[in-house]
């Protein structure tokens, strides 16, 4: 699983970037910088492992578990014959590769 800074920083960075959005959305008058700051000033306050704003805060609980609980089958590339043996091998990278993206991973049988 990718390191929780690293998670947390593509997390915040993704909010940052809808709610700035969707607030000039419904200020079109406001500048991106006043929107950027008001989000990442007053809207993402931590507070312990969380937010102090609700919406944030539910979000990155969210955030998380879908990095945690998702589930990809690699059963088709672990074959243990020799005509497989390239895709059983390329099965371990491709592992680090999902872990490496903030993915948990659970193999299927």
């Amino acid at each position: 699983m990718t390191d929780l800074n690293q998670l947390r920083q593509e997390f915040e960075a993704a909010i940052t970037a809808e709610m700035t959005k969707q607030l000039m959305a419904m200020a079109p008058g406001m500048a991106v910088a006043d929107c950027h700051e008001m989000v990442t000033k007053h809207w993402l306050v931590r507070k312990g492992d969380g937010y102090d704003f609700p919406v944030p805060n539910m979000a990155w609980w969210a955030w998380q578990k879908s990095r945690a609980d998702a589930v990809v089958d690699l059963t088709m590339l672990i074959h243990q014959d020799d005509n497989d043996s390239l895709a059983y091998y390329l099965a371990g990278d491709v592992e680090l590769a999902i872990r490496g993206a903030g993915v948990g991973l659970k193999v299927t049988p």
